[in-house]
C-alpha cells in the first residue's frame, strides 16, 4: 500500500514540475514577445500607421494578439 502512494506521490511531483516549466517557458516568451513589440514600437513608431498597413496586415495583427491574449490567460 505504501508503494502505490509513494508512487502516486512521485507521480504528482512530475506532473506539477512539468506544469510549472511550461508555465515558466510560457511567461518568458510572452515576455519577450512583449519587448519585442515595445521595442519596434520606439524604434518605429505605432505599428497601426495607415500609411504601412493594408486592411488585412491590420486585421491579422488585431487577431494575433487577442490570440496571444487568449492563450496567455489560458496558460496562467
Amino acid at each position: 500500500m505504501s508503494r502505490v502512494l509513494l508512487r502516486n506521490d512521485d507521480e504528482r511531483k512530475l506532473k506539477f514540475s512539468s506544469v510549472m516549466f511550461g508555465r515558466t517557458l510560457f511567461s518568458v516568451l510572452g515576455v519577450l514577445a512583449l519587448a519585442t513589440v515595445v521595442g519596434t514600437i520606439i524604434i518605429d513608431g505605432f505599428p497601426f500607421q495607415k500609411e504601412l498597413l493594408t486592411p488585412w496586415m491590420a486585421a491579422t495583427l488585431i487577431d494575433f494578439y487577442i490570440n496571444v491574449i487568449a492563450i496567455s490567460v489560458w496558460v496562467a
